[in-house]
C-alpha cells in the first residue's frame, strides 16, 4: 500500500513538472513571436509581422504587447479604422494605458474617396 501511494506522488509530481514545463515552452514561445514580429515591423514587412501578431493572438487573446503591434501594423498599413479599434480593445483591457491612449487622441478615421 506504501508503495502505490509513494508511486501516485511521483507520477503526480511529474504530471506537474511536465505541466509547468509545457507553459514555460508556451511563454519562451510567444516571447520568441513577439520578438520575430517587432523585427518585422521595423523592417516594415507588416504581412509577415502581422501573420505572426495573429499567431501570438491565438494563444493569447488579451496579449497587450501583440495587441498595440497590430495596431501599429494596420495604422502603417493606411487602415486606420481597424487600428483604432484594436487600440480601443486595448484600453479596455488595460485602461491606464497612456501610450495607446496618446496615440488615439491623433488617429483620424480613415478617409472616403469623393465621388466625381
Amino acid at each position: 500500500m506504501k508503495k502505490i501511494f509513494v508511486l501516485m506522488n511521483v507520477v503526480l509530481f511529474l504530471g506537474v513538472l511536465i505541466s509547468c514545463s509545457k507553459k514555460q515552452s508556451k511563454e519562451e514561445l510567444l516571447e520568441y513571436k513577439l520578438i520575430k514580429s517587432s523585427d518585422l515591423f521595423r523592417q516594415k514587412e507588416y504581412a509577415d509581422a502581422m501573420k505572426v501578431c495573429k499567431e501570438v493572438l491565438e494563444f493569447d487573446s488579451k496579449n497587450i504587447i501583440a495587441l498595440k503591434r497590430l495596431g501599429s501594423i494596420y495604422y502603417m498599413s493606411d487602415m486606420k479604422d481597424k487600428a483604432k479599434e484594436i487600440w480601443e480593445k486595448v484600453l479596455l483591457l488595460d485602461p491606464l494605458d497612456t501610450e495607446v491612449k496618446e496615440i488615439l487622441k491623433t488617429v483620424k478615421p480613415d478617409q472616403k474617396l469623393k465621388k466625381r
